[in-house]
């Protein structure tokens, strides 16, 4: 597993705000490209001649936000999924009980029980990576067992005038709990040092002057983001009890199938 970048060139880099106040700041300048490699497949990678209008053959997007996404999950991600609740989890299965929540979402009087609605859809929700800022998105849920950290991905439906958006259509890659933690940690790693390079350009003046810049913010988001997150985490058993009972309200509550 490899989760890989390139950031756009400083001098490419379009400023945010108005064409008369055009600004940039952290989030901004970590504009780029990027992917993740999963033995022969590539997340993110468009098909050939489906990407965006003026993209290349991956993600055009701030690397900012894949950082960010990976690492809110990480932790639940590595914390081991007893093995009675893995079945929610598995895309094989994941359709039907979205569609048992739905159900039970739409059929529910306003004195139901929604915590254990919100109890349950976390069970998922905290291992799906956020990939709603791409249109179409891909489907992609990170979760472990007791040995393995699995990452399935099902983008057979993410479709661009009819055509399949993405290489890795459909498909299941499993690594060890220690080798995800090394993919992690060294992407983070390669992108602080890359920021760390790009920060000190901008505060040595490489962009033009009409660009504004706090650079005092700048620096502190920076310092803020250089920090490896905690990434292990072990739920104890009254967490995995609540989610049991959770699913099973969502369950017993919803009407059949027509």
């Amino acid at each position: 597993m490899r989760i890989c970048f390139e950031l756009t060139p400083l001098e490419q880099v379009r400023p945010w705000g108005t064409p008369e106040t055009p600004t940039l700041h952290w989030f901004g300048l970590t504009d780029g490209r990027y992917w993740i490699e999963l033995g022969e497949a590539m997340l993110f990678e468009y098909r050939p001649g489906d990407a965006p209008a003026g993209s290349e053959a991956c993600v055009e997007y701030s690397v900012a936000r894949l950082h960010e996404d990976l690492f809110n999950i990480a932790a639940d991600v590595l914390d081991p999924v007893p093995d009675e609740l893995r079945s929610y989890l598995q895309l094989d299965d994941i359709q039907a009980w979205m569609a048992t929540a739905e159900r039970w979402e739409y059929s529910a009087e306003l004195s139901a029980d929604w915590d254990a609605f919100d109890t349950a859809c976390a069970l998922r929700g905290a291992r799906l990576l956020d990939c709603g800022y791409l249109t179409p998105s891909p489907l992609i849920i990170l979760w472990s067992d007791d040995e393995v950290v699995h990452v399935e991905w099902n983008n057979t439906v993410a479709r661009h005038d009819g055509h399949p958006t993405w290489t890795a259509r459909a498909g299941h890659h499993s690594v060890t709990h220690s080798q995800f933690v090394e993919a992690l940690t060294a992407f983070h790693t390669q992108f602080m040092a890359a920021m760390e390079a790009r920060v000190d350009a901008v505060l040595a003046g490489a962009l033009p002057g009409h660009i504004a810049i706090d650079f005092e913010s700048l620096r502190r988001d920076h310092q803020s983001h250089r920090m490896l997150p905690d990434l292990r985490r072990r739920s104890g058993q009254k967490h995995w009890d609540a989610i049991r009972r959770a699913i099973e309200t969502l369950g017993s509550g919803a009407p059949a199938s027509p």
